[in-house]
């Protein structure tokens, strides 16, 4: 599902194969479901957004977006581009989309920055494919009330004081390492990094409409 998702991502799959790899890697797995409704949350699902709805009856969509200064954070600090990670990225195909441009030049920072912008470009198509069947919610405001309601009503489910309040523990896949720090403290460098690819898309989503953004001057490297 990887290796497909980075294809469309880079426009290098037809529609029909995209569907027919969906098709083959759900097949077994929809097929025991008892109830009739069937749930998916997986990242690699972001390159078949345009055909979930051709091979899943009724599909709904819901894009959860995360903020790219935290994003970008965590996947330094989890090691995207290191020991295994990074070999796999530069080496197996279709693994990790590459840049046509300056992609030797880009750090971890910055091309996670790029993917980021990538992928959520991609998932707003979902919006006019999908209509009200497609939902896009912040990951932070899934951790309040009022974002959970949000989600929990689109759903048509009940609102669930239990959900709440289970949504406001500890996330357990938070990094414990600590070699990127909070955005306040990064160079002013690294921020133009993430800003550079991501702004537009952080004022669409409403990451930057009610905040200052000071950001200290930075000079492109190119």
């Amino acid at each position: 599902m990887r290796l497909g998702t980075t294809r469309a991502l880079c426009g290098k799959i037809g529609r029909e194969e995209l569907k027919g790899m969906l098709v083959k890697l759900r097949r077994g797995l929809v097929g025991g479901v008892e109830r009739g409704i069937y749930v998916e949350s997986n990242p690699y699902l972001s390159g078949f957004v345009e055909v979930l709805g051709e091979v899943f009856e009724g599909a709904s969509v819901v894009h959860v977006v995360r903020d790219p200064r935290t994003y970008v954070r965590s996947g330094v600090n989890f090691g995207a581009f290191r020991g295994l990670k990074k070999l796999a990225a530069e080496f197996l195909p279709n693994w990790f989309p590459r840049p046509d441009h300056n992609r030797s030049k880009m750090d971890a920072i910055e091309r996670l920055a790029w993917f980021w912008s990538l992928v959520n470009s991609h998932l707003n198509r979902g919006e006019q494919i999908y209509g009200q069947k497609y939902l896009r919610i912040r990951f932070e405001e899934l951790f309040s009330a009022d974002g959970l309601g949000r989600l929990t009503d689109w759903m048509e489910l009940p609102r669930s004081s239990a959900m709440i309040e289970e949504a406001k523990r500890e996330r357990v896949n938070a990094s414990k390492r600590d070699e990127l720090p909070e955005w306040e403290k990064w160079c002013g460098g690294d921020q133009y990094k993430v800003m550079r690819h991501c702004e537009p898309l952080m004022k669409v989503y409403g990451y930057l409409k009610e905040e200052n953004v000071a950001r200290r001057e930075t000079v492109e490297v190119s």
